[in-house]
């Protein structure tokens, strides 16, 4: 055995040969006969928090295992528990006509989707941005000389969404996290009068104004 870690209700195992197992603890003995299971392959070294952990593999690529309701896992969509191995994603960059656009939080990816905090990108485009904690209400007004202006109101406590005061079908749905609302970048800012394009290999979003 390389190394061990005691992890939320686990133990975690990486063998020399570079193979990660868990077995479940009940309290804080471990049975005779407890069976281990493999979780993964070609690991090299592992750290472990006290309800998750992060594994390098041979390739150089982090996985993480465990509780990320914080997003400990570095994946950011906050799902309460991983029990196999997920990798660590990439920092998402956004930029706007070619400009980087610095973030409070992280981009959030949910179904292929991608979320950004209500303020990083939209006070950029020239709107203006309030949000009713209260009522978990969202609004986002843009006027510039020689357009319409544009009025986004979205209830993030029932997803209602209206443009210009017309009801619209807003898919995926907004959500918040610890506090701060995530509204979903391509509609809101094509909505607004912008192309946006995801260059993947980049992991880059860039954002167009016309």
């Amino acid at each position: 055995m390389k190394d061990a870690f005691i992890v939320e209700r686990s133990i975690i195992t990486l063998t020399t040969e570079g193979n990660v197992y868990e077995a479940s603890l009940d309290g804080e003995k471990i049975s005779p006969n407890a069976k281990f299971t493999l979780l993964s392959r070609n690991m090299q070294s592992m750290k472990a928090g006290s309800r998750h952990v992060i594994m390098q593999k041979t390739d150089g690529t982090l996985w993480g295992w465990g509780v990320n309701k914080h997003a400990q896992l570095g994946i950011g969509d906050y799902e309460f528990l991983y029990s196999t191995p997920v990798p660590v994603q990439k920092p998402i960059l956004i930029r706007l006509n070619g400009a980087p656009v610095p973030l409070s939080n992280g981009v959030i990816t949910r179904n292929g989707q991608a979320f950004i905090p209500l303020r990083s990108v939209f006070d950029k485009m020239e709107a203006e941005v309030t949000f009713d904690s209260n009522n978990k209400v969202a609004k986002i007004i843009q006027s510039k000389a020689g357009t319409n202006p544009v009025s986004i109101q979205i209830n993030l406590k029932t997803s209602q969404t209206t443009v210009n005061d017309k009801s619209v079908k807003l898919t995926p749905s907004p959500f918040t996290v610890n506090g701060i609302a995530y509204l979903p970048l391509r509609l809101i800012s094509e909505t607004l009068g912008a192309k946006v394009d995801w260059i993947q290999k980049e992991n880059t979003i860039v954002i167009t104004t016309k």
